[in-house]
């Protein structure tokens, strides 16, 4: 590589870049204005005029071509190589990121009166074609001046790299413009010039989906090389090229009129080629041909009146400086004179932002349309801003909406919750056109679920319901501001559980963050501390990066919509359904991401091995396992004879294979072996456990070992060893590779454990029967009353707690819980949500039991009753009954807090509600009851909905705590 005399720095705060057929020419360095005489025997300079003449031909001042203290030629990856050294200026190999640019788009109004003064020209003053230029500007943000500019050059870099068109500019610390045009003015090599006709133009966007078709793409420049509009203003283009050189003494050659691709856009290309008796001037040659037809009036006006009226007219005062003129560069062995268009121009100001400017021009003939005009002006200023990578100007909110919305079906999202609101509109709508495609294409073997709901806290639990039924992740959509708020506890949950819910939250603009404007709140990674990974996306950006992720957690992607929010839908709806179709058809050619397997568990096998085979006292505590799961915990328990205090989200409680090993008396046996010291060792097997007896195990004077081993990524304590396992199969695979290399028996301290456990449950059975209004009888009769595979779900607080201690084992139920963060809101939704995931599969009814101000932490959940899901629930012939315990308050803090100097009363939220009223409200039977009698005709009622409310006598469940 050429060591080049400036440092990439250095050239990016002031610098010029020209493409030529053999790469690049770049200079930079203080640059110093030339004569026009000094300009043709420099050996290397640039010379960038603007549009109009007297910018560069005034009598009281000598020309302004510009001398570089340094110039270079180089090929690209000489010049992508040099780049790389830009230090601590960042831009990512596969390219920058997306600009954010606020734009005000041209004043349509004004296009039309300049097209109507064009149209008196034709009529009145002998026109027969001119060019008008319209501008959009726009405002963005950046905290680094030169890792901008380098941003811009790095992306002209990669669109030029694909085909012809040419990367020029010119920048310093105070602005610049970067280009990437497909016109050359001219080439001058001894006395040969070289120019083109480049005009007439078509979009490949023209094509919708059928724009990576060969056969249609030929066609297309069949069509438009025929098009006797296109070709009467390309030729005006052609004719007079030839005629002005040949008029200056050249003999000039003119190549067969042909179709060329320049990016996104198709245009009518004719090539000329001049020789002269003698070299001409670069001043000549620019006061000849600039500007030709293609950028200016024919026939042609040396004043150039009316473009500059035109420009009066449509200007929004935005002056048209260097768009559309040379951009001039002498070298020793040529001079470059490129035509300045699709550019992007570019000020700096004192307060980090970053005015810009980008043009287009349309040639205008009396067979022209105004429509197809002001839509080619704007397929042209899209192409620049999308080739150096700007949000584009009129925002295609819903179709971006439907590419984030592609990415999560790859990642395996099914199901959509959506809370629908003014910002979230273009994702709403996005959803729902990928819901229908689905069911309109049978073919297409895909079932996609959309159901809404009002209130977003209620509806992320619904989500989170809707997950952990069927271990998939589910995306909830909500709007800006504290709507995104109100997933928090969702989230959080979601995180400790290992539950895979997707936060995707409507957002304003980047730019309106913290600024005081409605719903601007910085919702960029509100969940971080509970998310795998977040996404902040303006519209251009791409959600990727599923690899190598857990699929345990959740995930936060925040979408940033520009206003107005259906605006590329409002004049082609039916073309959303065709995408959505062809979304469905691309995702099922896509792997759904999984995390391997961790690559050595040598380490965890010692350590597992260690605790073993040293045990003198060892326990067991099982906490939630996943149904795949609980085969491979039951053989090594089994196994090894291990006592095993088995949770009810275990699954396991009251396995006959553990008949023999599990605790049943309750935690407080294990509690005071871990108190005297006889309890050497625990091994915790799934999810961080309910007992108080786990808590116990990290005090500080608490010497016990202890082994955490699950799918998630908590050790559930702030010491001891852990093993994490989360790809999927890992954890019982791991577990049963343990069962076949290490085999035991219970100790005979376990086994004098285990003895005395039973005890304790004789106990236990002997003083429910002297209290059956008691919570716990009642909570051992509702257990009864489930069949075997029905689903238990069981909210915080006091009743997961009794049903641990007392429900029976002799009924094998579901049972689910809410134990990551155990909090008490969103229970019911969570239920409604696991209901809901059956669907019109469910073999098995679901109880859900909860507490009275659980309940009410809850009451807009039955909103979920009415959606599809929980319908077809209904009509498969399953039930739902919700149980709530309504003892008036918050018991659990009764004991906890007996001997507090205010006792437990500003803990209990004393009441005296019932929930009769709110049943009926949302359509659910409903039964007050206050005998276990009452409960088993209450149980039997075959509504599909219905709600029973207990009113437990409170001194019969004191007498409890006191005999047991």
């Amino acid at each position: 590589m050429n060591e080049l005399r400036g440092s990439p720095q250095e050239w990016l705060k002031t610098g010029w870049i020209l493409e030529i057929p053999r790469g690049f020419l770049i200079g930079g360095g203080a640059l110093t204005p030339l004569t026009f005489d000094e300009l043709e025997r420099a050996s290397c300079a640039v010379w960038a005029p603007g549009f109009f003449p007297d910018s560069y031909q005034s009598a009281d001042r000598p020309a302004v071509p510009m001398e570089s203290v340094w110039s270079e030629q180089i090929d690209r990856d000489e010049l992508l190589a040099w780049l790389s050294k830009s230090g601590s200026l960042t831009v990512s190999p596969s390219g920058p990121a997306v600009s954010k640019i606020s734009w005000r788009p041209p004043d349509k109004e004004n296009f039309k009166k300049v097209f109507e003064r064009i149209q008196r020209a034709f009529r009145e003053e002998g026109v027969k074609k001119a060019v008008p230029v319209i501008f959009a500007t726009g405002v963005g943000t950046s905290d680094d001046r030169l890792e901008w500019i380098l941003s811009r050059i790095r992306a002209g870099l990669d669109a030029t790299s694909r085909n012809d068109l040419r990367l020029y500019g010119m920048w310093s610390e105070k602005g610049g413009f970067v280009g990437a045009t497909p016109e050359a003015l001219f080439t001058r090599e001894l006395d040969s010039v070289t120019s083109m006709a480049v005009a007439g133009t078509r979009t490949i966007a023209s094509l919708g989906d059928r724009k990576k078709d060969p056969a249609a793409i030929a066609k297309l420049g069949e069509d438009f090389l025929n098009d006797e509009k296109e070709r009467l203003e390309h030729d005006i283009v052609a004719k007079d090229i030839a005629s002005v050189l040949e008029t200056a003494g050249a003999s000039v050659e003119k190549s067969t009129t042909g179709v060329e691709r320049f990016g996104a856009l198709f245009h009518l290309v004719t090539h000329v080629k001049a020789n002269f008796p003698t070299q001409m001037k670069i001043r000549e040659l620019v006061t000849a041909l600039h500007p030709t037809p293609a950028l200016g009036v024919f026939p042609r006006d040396p004043d150039l009146k009316l473009l500059r009226e035109l420009h009066e007219i449509s200007a929004d005062g935005v002056g048209r400086e260097g768009w559309g003129a040379p951009f001039v560069v002498k070298d020793e062995e040529r001079v470059e004179a490129v035509v300045a268009i699709r550019q992007l121009r570019w000020t700096f100001t004192d307060n980090d932002k970053i005015r810009v400017v980008v043009g287009a021009g349309c040639g205008v003939i009396g067979a022209s349309d105004i429509e197809r005009e002001w839509n080619e002006l704007e397929a042209k200023r899209k192409a620049v801003m999308r080739l150096f990578r700007l949000t584009v100007e009129k925002p295609e909110p819903v179709h971006w909406s439907l590419s984030i919305l592609e990415r999560l079906l790859v990642a395996g999202v099914r199901r959509f919750v959506v809370c629908a609101g003014a910002r979230n509109a273009p994702l709403v709508v996005a959803v729902e056109a990928l819901r229908q495609a689905a069911a309109a294409a049978p073919d297409i073997e895909e079932s996609i679920s959309v159901e809404s709901f009002f209130e977003e806290r209620a509806a992320a639990f619904y989500a989170l319901g809707l997950a952990r039924a069927s271990s998939q992740p589910v995306a909830i959509l909500t709007t800006s501001g504290t709507a995104a708020l109100e997933l928090s506890s969702a989230i959080a949950e979601a995180d400790f559980s290992g539950v895979p819910l997707i936060a995707v939250t409507a957002d304003r603009p980047r730019r309106l963050r913290l600024s005081g404007a409605p719903q601007s709140i910085p919702q960029n990674n509100i969940f971080q501390s509970f998310t795998e990974r977040s996404w902040d996306l303006e519209e251009g950006d791409l959600l990727e990066g599923f690899a190598g992720l857990s699929g345990l957690r959740p995930l936060h992607v925040n979408v940033c919509l520009e206003e107005p929010l259906l605006a590329d839908i409002e004049q082609a709806p039916e073309l959303l359904l065709t995408k959505a179709q062809e979304v469905l058809q691309r995702r099922r050619a896509m792997p759904v991401p999984s995390l391997p397997p961790s690559a050595d568990h040598t380490m965890s096998y010692a350590a597992l091995g260690a605790i073993l085979h040293e045990r003198t006292g060892l326990v067991a505590i099982v906490g939630t396992l996943r149904s795949e799961d609980r085969d491979a915990v039951a053989g090594f328990l089994n196994s090894n004879g291990i006592p095993c205090l088995l949770e009810g989200t275990s699954g396991l409680r009251g396995d006959v294979r553990l008949r023999d090993l599990e605790l049943r008396g309750g935690d407080r046996d294990l509690q005071a072996w871990c108190q005297s010291g006889e309890l050497s060792s625990v091994i915790r097997l799934g999810g961080v456990p309910t007992t108080r007896a786990w808590r116990n195990l990290d005090e500080p004077l608490i010497s016990t070992q202890t082994l955490s081993i699950s799918p998630l990524r908590f050790s559930g304590m702030s010491r001891g060893q852990f093993i994490s396992l989360p790809a999927p199969g890992e954890f019982a695979a791991f577990l049963r590779a343990a069962t076949r290399s290490v085999d035991g028996d219970s100790t005979d301290l376990e086994k004098e454990w285990l003895s005395e456990d039973r005890t304790s449950r004789d106990k236990l059975e002997s003083v429910l029967l002297k209290v059956p209004k008691s919570e716990p009888a009642y909570v051992r009769a509702i257990s009864n009353l489930t069949a075997a595979g029905d689903l238990v779900y069981v909210g915080n607080s006091l009743p997961i707690r009794w049903w641990d201690l007392v429900a029976s084992r002799d009924r094998v139920a579901h049972v689910i819980a809410n134990r990551g963060v155990n909090g008490i809101d969103g229970q019911l939704s969570t239920a409604l949500g696991l209901a809901a995931g059956a669907g019109s599969q469910a073999t098995a009814d679901v109880w859900v039991l909860l507490g009275d101000l659980t309940a009410l932490y809850d009451l807009a959940a039955p909103w979920a009753l009415r959606t599809a899901a929980l319908q077809e629930f209904a009509k498969a012939g399953r039930r739902l009954r919700i149980v709530i315990l309504n003892n008036s308050g918050g018991r659990i803090f009764t004991r906890v807090l007996a001997k507090a100097p205010g006792g437990a009363k500003p803990f209990e939220n004393q009441h005296d509600l019932q929930f009769k009223k709110w049943a009926e409200m949302w359509g659910i039977s409903y039964s007050h009851v206050t005998s276990s009698g009452e409960l088993a005709t209450a149980a039997e009622a075959k509504d599909a909905f219905s709600l029973i409310e207990i009113a437990p006598a409170s001194e019969e469940t004191a007498k409890f705590w006191r005999e047991f």
